[in-house]
């Protein structure tokens, strides 16, 4: 009777004035011989899950509601357990965090773009590398390419 998760935690955005609820995925792995239960508890009031329940491999679809959060960043969290299994050898916990943020608050993105080398001059097809990280609210990366003459 083993199961785990791919996520650890969640990070949600949401912007006060816009806010729809938002859902991630959490994925549920049994390496077991037979399928295993599992039970999911949400232990804050703007959280949701469905399923709640469920047997053997499948997804978690972790949802916020934020209708009733004021600006601010909130934190909870959710747990999958096994039915009968002591706490201690089965029992993931997932930890959420959720900023709540005014409708034209800015925030703090960083990156790097790692190829090509900057003062490159390229030709033709070319790859491009690089990162970008912002705690929440990163929909999309645009780079901008400038042509010499």
């Amino acid at each position: 009777m083993t199961i785990s998760s791919n996520r650890r935690y969640l990070i949600f955005g949401i912007r006060r004035g816009k806010g729809a609820n938002q859902t991630q995925v959490i994925t549920i792995d049994d390496k077991g011989q037979e399928p295993t239960g599992w039970q999911v508890q949400c232990h804050v009031p703007w959280l949701t899950s469905v399923p709640q329940s469920g047997q053997g491999s499948g997804e978690i679809r972790v949802t916020v509601n934020p209708s009733r959060l004021k600006v601010g960043t909130y934190s909870g969290t959710l747990t999958i357990k096994i039915p009968g299994s002591a706490e201690s050898v089965n029992h993931l916990t997932v930890n959420i965090t959720c900023h709540i943020l005014r409708a034209n608050q800015r925030i703090t993105v960083t990156g790097a773009l790692e190829m090509p080398h900057d003062n490159t001059n390229t030709n033709g097809n070319i790859s491009i590398t690089g990162w970008a990280l912002a705690e929440t609210l990163l929909d999309k990366v645009v780079i901008y390419l400038e042509r010499s003459e």
